[in-house]
C-alpha cells in the first residue's frame, strides 16, 4: 500500500525533535536551515519505495520571476512571490495596497486594495451593503495555509500547503444577520466562517462553522451562518486537495445588508 514518511530533525541522536511532519510520498516536505553535521532521520511505513532527494534552495533577487509555492527557488525576505492573474507574471516583490480611488488589478496578489475596499474593474472602491451578491474568486499558490478545515470546524489531517481566499464580511447594522454563502463552479471546495478572522497558523481557532460538501449537492460548499451585528468576520475558501488551484464563484443572500470584500 501507499507509505508515508515521518521526518524528525534532531541536533543529535537521541535528542528531542525540533520539527516533525507527516506527508504522502507524492508531497514534498521542506526541512529548512539544515547545518553541516545535523542528522535527518527518515522512517518509512508501508511497502512503497521512498525516494529522498536533497535540493539546494536558491534565493532569488528582487523583481526576479518566480513561481508561487516553489520550494526550490524562493524570494528574499520580506518579499513574496506576487503577481497575476492569468498570463501576468509573478515576481519577487511587495504588495502595494491601494486607497479609495487608487488603481488596482482584480485577482492579482500585488496590486491590491487596503482592507475594506474592493477592486472594481481597476479602481479600489468601498463596496455598498447588500442583501445578496455574486462574486468570482481564484485559488492560487500565492496565498496558502499549512492546513484546512473539514466540517464543523474540525481541522483536516491532510497536509498542505492549501491555497486559501479570505473574504471579508461586515455587518454594520444593529441586528444579527442570517446569511447563506455558497461556492459555485463544480470544483471541490471547503468553506469556513470566522469571527473575527482566520488565523493562518491555527485554522481551527476563531472558527464558527465550516462545510466541505453540500449534503446531496456535490463538491461545492454551503454555510448558513449568523453574522453578529456591528462585527467584521471572514469567509475562508480552500480547495479540498492541496495540489489544486482553480477559479470559483461565491454567492450569498442575507436578511440584513452586508458588505462583502474581495480577498
Amino acid at each position: 500500500g501507499g507509505g508515508f514518511v515521518v521526518i524528525e530533525q534532531r541536533t543529535d541522536c537521541p535528542g528531542l525533535p525540533i520539527t516533525c511532519g507527516v506527508v504522502s510520498n507524492a508531497t514534498p516536505l521542506l526541512v529548512p536551515d539544515l547545518d553541516e553535521g545535523e542528522v535527518v532521520h527518515f522512517t518509512a511505513f508501508g511497502t512503497s519505495p521512498m525516494p529522498v532527494t536533497l535540493v539546494e534552495i536558491v534565493t532569488l533577487e528582487p523583481r526576479d520571476p518566480c513561481t508561487p509555492g516553489d520550494l526550490d527557488a524562493v524570494c528574499p525576505a520580506p518579499l513574496s512571490c506576487l503577481g497575476g492573474p492569468g498570463v501576468r507574471p509573478f515576481v519577487c516583490t511587495k504588495a502595494t495596497p491601494g486607497e479609495d480611488g487608487q488603481t488596482c488589478i482584480p485577482q492579482s496578489t500585488d496590486e491590491i486594495c487596503v482592507p475594506g475596499l474592493r477592486c472594481v474593474t481597476d479602481t479600489c472602491l468601498a463596496p455598498p451593503p447588500a442583501t445578496e451578491g455574486t462574486f468570482s474568486g481564484a485559488l492560487s499558490a500565492a496565498t496558502t495555509t499549512a492546513q484546512r478545515l473539514n466540517n464543523a470546524c474540525a481541522v483536516s489531517n491532510n497536509q498542505g500547503p492549501f491555497a486559501v481566499n479570505r473574504w471579508g464580511v461586515v455587518n454594520d447594522t444593529d441586528v444579527d444577520a442570517t446569511a447563506t454563502f455558497e461556492t459555485t463552479g463544480g470544483n471541490d471546495t471547503v468553506m469556513g466562517f470566522y469571527v473575527p478572522s482566520l488565523d493562518p497558523v491555527a485554522v481551527g481557532g476563531n472558527c464558527v462553522d465550516s462545510n466541505d460538501d453540500i449534503p446531496g449537492g456535490g463538491v461545492n460548499s454551503r454555510l448558513t451562518i449568523t453574522v453578529p451585528a456591528q462585527t467584521s468576520s471572514e469567509i475562508a475558501i480552500w480547495p479540498f486537495r492541496s495540489d489544486s488551484t482553480f477559479p470559483y464563484g461565491l454567492t450569498y443572500t442575507s436578511d440584513q445588508p452586508l458588505v462583502v470584500v474581495d480577498p
